[in-house]
């Protein structure tokens, strides 16, 4: 882009920068299950790493029937470790706010506002218990 300064753009620039947005955002189904690959690097004291982990919590809401977007939810709720330990959960429930709708990032495990309802016929799997 020619422009420096943000209030310096034509309409050109803001279409081209639209277009390259709108192609990286197409990449992110690859880019979360590069995130989650990742998972299989971090063990971090528990029994499995975190990709079994993850694998583990998405097969038991699979088996449970739960709808497909808490089972992306399960799969990918530690996506965020990748980044950060600390605050996972809000990097995680930030990358499938796109994707989840806001019920099923709501009974996301680790949402503060976390009620419970969607998962807790699930049970909710720790690392190195069996799915």
């Amino acid at each position: 882009m020619s422009f420096t300064r943000m209030d310096q753009g034509k309409i050109e620039d803001w279409m081209a920068i639209g277009q390259a947005v709108t192609q990286r955002q197409a990449s992110m189904p690859g880019i979360i299950k590069t995130m989650l690959l990742q998972l299989e690097e971090q063990v971090d004291g528990f029994a499995v790493n975190q990709l079994h982990h993850c694998l583990q919590t998405a097969t038991r809401a699979l088996r449970e029937g739960a709808p497909e977007e808490m089972i992306v939810a399960a799969l990918c709720h530690d996506i965020g470790k990748v980044i950060s330990v600390e605050n996972h959960p809000a990097i995680a429930a930030e990358i499938l706010k796109p994707y989840v709708s806001y019920e099923n990032l709501r009974d996301h495990p680790h949402s503060p506002g976390f009620s419970g309802s969607a998962l807790l016929r699930v049970e909710w799997v720790r690392p190195g218990f069996a799915a």
